[in-house]
């Protein structure tokens, strides 16, 4: 255990005073996998599933909402491009939109396919 310094004298003492607070880190509570162990251990966590599930919902929506964008600027480009200080032009535009479709769909599944896996275990217990 790290020593803790106590009041304004400085001194050091091996608990800490009633008047700290303790916090948990980043990292703090996990442990290394031991030898043959998977490096993928903390997935056996559900609720760091579900927030993997929930980040990939956001992300699937931001990502439809660029999709609508590239599409309203490959007709509306002249609408777009100014809006965006140029960077979303009609060429650009398209491109993206033609690349979004895949990161979309790929978003969407992983977000979708846990939230199924999440209520189909819930109905099981």
């Amino acid at each position: 255990m790290m020593p803790h310094v106590q009041g304004q004298t400085g001194r050091l003492t091996s608990k800490p005073s009633s008047a700290m607070v303790q916090t948990r880190g980043i990292g703090e509570g996990r442990q290394a996998p031991q030898a043959g162990q998977s490096m993928f251990v903390w997935l056996k966590n559900e609720r760091t599933i579900r927030r993997i599930g929930r980040w990939f919902g956001w992300i699937s929506l931001a990502l439809v909402l660029l999709t609508i964008l590239t599409g309203y600027g490959i007709t509306q480009f002249r609408i777009v491009t100014p809006l965006t200080a140029g960077f979303l032009g009609k060429a650009v535009s398209q491109h993206w939109h033609e690349s979004l479709g895949l990161l979309v769909l790929a978003a969407l599944a992983v977000h979708v396919g846990i939230a199924l896996w999440w209520r189909w275990k819930g109905t099981r217990d």
